[in-house]
């Protein structure tokens, strides 16, 4: 029994054995890190498509998809952090929640949202710069393009719409602001 490297001379040495052609098998596409592929019958390789297992991120071009942390996803170029241990955190878009290390149930979709958080927690960004300079504040919501892109430590706001809240910063707790540029010349709290 067993694999053997030569042609069968008779019908009875085809029972238990596999019979490898010395022309089988083929040489790896491509470069190191290259995702293999069928390419018309021929292994295929391509540099715009790579998998980094020290990391384990697929990238596709500039589309990069990663996991660290316990049941976190990020999608998007630079998004997330790769020594993160945080938890249940996503990040979609470009520099989406880069710099979040503990931080857990963040929620940022949009270039920059949330890039500035490390330990903060319960945040939700959603739009391009929302919530940016967030570092460890918790529980804000900012919807909409620049909503609360200063905020830094200030906690507990709501913030919907074009630059809502833009200018607070560390001291506006518990704010609600609805409109474009509703609380957009507010520091502290209103």
């Amino acid at each position: 029994k067993g694999i053997v490297n030569t042609t069968p001379v008779q019908d009875t040495d085809l029972v238990n054995k596999i019979y490898v052609d010395d022309n089988a098998g083929g040489s790896a596409a491509g470069n190191d890190e290259e995702v293999q592929f069928n390419d018309s019958g021929s292994f295929g390789a391509d540099a715009n498509l790579t998998w980094d297992s020290t990391n384990k991120t697929l990238s596709v071009e500039n589309l990069k998809i990663n996991k660290y942390g316990t049941r976190n996803i990020f999608l998007g170029e630079e998004t997330g952090n790769f020594t993160l241990t945080g938890v249940d955190n996503v990040g979609i878009g470009y520099q989406a929640l880069k710099a979040l290390t503990d931080g857990q149930a963040n929620l940022g979709i949009g270039k920059q949202a949330l890039s500035g958080v490390t330990t903060g927690d319960n945040n939700v960004g959603i739009g391009a710069t929302a919530l940016r300079a967030l570092t460890t504040a918790t529980r804000n919501v900012a919807i909409g393009t620049n909503a609360g892109d200063a905020i830094t430590t200030a906690a507990s706001n709501v913030l919907i719409g074009y630059d809502a809240g833009s200018a607070m910063t560390t001291t506006g707790n518990n704010n609600v602001f609805i409109g474009v540029e509703a609380g957009a010349l507010v520091e502290a709290n209103a």
